[in-house]
Order: structure tokens, then sequence, then C-alpha cells
């Protein structure tokens, strides 16, 4: 069939261009498959079959797709701890972790049952840590922390690498990892290409800064500090990147051409719909967090002990990198500097506060009991 030899199936191929049989029947002149070489090029992409189609049968549930997943651990922890003074010390921590695998076939890759259309998934993880801490005195001492951690995922088609003609007009300019096979789906056949939600790649880096200050005075234990965080999430997304072919057009159709088969659509390069995107963005979102808290650990008596606890969040509104974010939204009658006003009042934040109470009402027996209080904008 690939050659456009359909002798021999229960279908009538004709010339799609003038409704007449071919010189052959069932055979499709070669003229016409040489007009269209994209097309032979996706029909060389079907295996050969491991199971004979019985004469007089259309194909049908004619090969046997096996393959073997692939995924490897890597991983590795370490820490030092280093003494700088009697008041000072210092320790470190590294955590990596990368699990590569190869995908041949489940739904993130489009869930192909032929081979050569799976995917290559990745997911790295760095954490670092450096801790100082500084001892004034016997009972006040400050911990500074400091932490990145950054998170890559990527995915992408098996197919990539494979060097198939571009055809025109599909993706606009140069983007990376988007090779390999447009998606072509037949009626009666196992649909071929790559994923349409590949390639694809996700790079996550949280900053944070973090200082602590602990100090006992006589039955009070009071820690005070804040956190900062800066939250970088970095996506790149092609959608249809390859371009999408069906091939599904009824024999009797009066609307658009067609030779009475769909394979046979292919070889001539009719399809009945196509598809694409020929844009692929990247977004760098951007966020931050500003957190201040106070806490105090108060032992009333051997029996009763207090945790009073107040909080106060700021989490900034999401921005993009370069500006190329947009949030459509209705003025509802207000005019441009009352909405702008309203965006700028519009800033997030959480106060909240708690009280644990803790009682031993027997040497054997303890209880407590919590209150929490919120404010939000």
């Amino acid at each position: 069939m690939i050659n456009g030899d359909f002798r021999g199936l229960p279908v009538k191929v004709v010339n799609p261009f003038t409704g007449q049989e071919f010189a052959t029947p069932n055979m499709i002149d070669r003229a016409l498959i040489d007009l269209n070489p994209i097309g032979q090029a996706l029909a060389k992409f079907f295996p050969t079959p491991t199971t004979a189609t019985p004469a007089g049968q259309l194909p049908s549930n004619n090969y046997n797709f096996s393959a073997t997943r692939r995924e490897n651990y890597n991983q590795i922890s370490s820490r030092f701890d280093h003494t700088l003074s009697s008041k000072d010390s210092l320790y470190g921590t590294y955590n990596y972790y990368d699990n590569p695998a190869f995908e041949p076939s489940n739904a993130l890759c489009g869930s192909r049952v032929l081979p050569g259309f799976g995917c290559n998934t990745g997911l790295t993880t760095q954490l670092i840590g450096i801790v100082e801490t500084h001892t004034f005195t016997s009972n006040l001492t400050n911990e500074v922390r400091v932490g990145f951690n950054r998170l890559r995922q990527p995915r992408i088609q098996e197919d990539d690498s494979v060097d198939f003609v571009k055809i025109p007009g599909t993706f606009f300019g140069e983007t990376p990892f988007n090779g390999g096979v447009p998606q072509v789906a037949i009626t009666g056949f196992s649909t071929i290409g790559g994923a349409t939600n590949l390639p694809q790649d996700r790079r996550d880096n949280t900053y944070q800064f973090v200082d602590n200050v602990i100090w006992i005075r006589s039955a009070h234990t009071l820690k005070f500090g804040f956190d900062v965080r800066r939250f970088q999430s970095n996506l790149y997304f092609i959608s249809q990147g390859r371009g999408i072919f069906n091939f599904n057009t009824p024999a009797n159709s009066t609307t658009v051409p067609t030779s009475g088969y769909p394979f046979a659509d292919l070889l001539l390069g009719i399809p009945t719909s196509t598809q694409r995107n020929p844009r692929g963005p990247s977004t760098y979102s951007r966020t931050s967090s500003f957190n201040v808290y106070a806490q105090d650990d108060w032992k009333v008596n051997s029996r009763l002990t207090l945790n009073l606890g107040l909080r106060w969040e700021l989490n900034t509104p999401m921005t993009e990198k370069y500006n190329t974010m947009r949030v459509h939204r209705s003025l509802g009658g207000q005019t441009p500097a009352a909405y702008a006003k309203m965006l700028k009042e519009a800033t997030p934040y959480d106060l909240a506060g708690q009280v644990v109470i803790s009682d031993e009402l027997w040497p054997s027996i303890s209880a407590a009991s919590c209150a929490s209080v919120a404010a939000l904008p």
C-alpha cells in the first residue's frame, strides 16, 4: 500500500481530481505519488505488519507493539559543618536528584501504539542551604538561613532527532526540540507522529533568605524573624508545533476531494483537515513573598504553657520578566485611573495570630487547646 497499490483490498480507489479510475484499477499512478513526496514519506513511518491481512479484507489489528520503558535514578546528599569561633557555627547542605526516563507509550506521550513516537522525560531537582548561627549571650542567639531550590522538568518527543522535511507554514521561526513527524490520523489506522503537547520544559527557581532571633528571658522564650522568598517559573510549551493532519473523508463525499480510501488520500496529499499553532512562546513568571513573625512560648507555671504567635505575610502579584503577560478585566464603569488605583490597592496580604494553651492536668495527663485568628484583604 505504501507504494500506492491497493489491489486485493475491498475498496475502490479513484483519481480524486477526475473521479475516474486509474489506468490500473486500484493502483495510484506513480506520477501523482511523485507530486506529493511528503505523503509518501509519512506513509513510510508505518512499520511492516507483524500479522498478515487475510485476502479480501482491510488491514486491521495487524501489528503487535512492544517496547521497553526505561527509568534511572541518580541521587546525591551531602552536608558540611564548620565551627568558625566559639560564638559562630556554620553548616551547609546540597541535595541533587535526577530521574530521566523514556516512555514508549502513555497518555503524556500521546498513547501511540507504533514504535518511534514515545517521549523522553526528565525530573531534576537541586537544593542548596547554608545556615550560620551566632551566639550573643547564653540566652540570645541569631540564625541566618540562605537557600536555593531548582526544579527542571523537560519532556521531549522521541522523534525529535528525525530529519523529516518541514511542511511549509507549520511553525514560524526556530525553536529547540521541535523536530520530528507531524501527527497524522488516518481512519482505520494507528496514529503516527509525536504528541502534540510536546516539546515542553519547566524550570523553576526559588531563592530564600531567613533570619531568626531567639531570646530566652525568664519564663519567656521569644522568637522573632522574617522570611523572604523569590519565585521564578520559566515555562516553554509547544502545542501542535509540527502540525496535525487528518485523513477521514468518507468515500462518498461530495464536498472534499477523496480517492475513496483514507490511506490513499495520504499518498496523494489531500487531508480532510489540518491544524497548526505556529507560535511557541516562553513565559517567565515572577512573584515574591515577604513574611514577618513574632512568637512567645510563655511558661506560666510548671503546669501551664502559653504559645502566642503573630505572623504577617505579603505575596506580590504575578509579573512576567519581559512584560508579556496581560490580564483582561472589565472596568465595570470605572475610569482607567480608578481601575489603576484598584489594582494598586489589591496587593494580597495576610495577618494571622495563634494562641496555644498547654496544661498538665495530672503528672501523666496533659491537654492542649488552640485558637487562631486571621485577617485577609
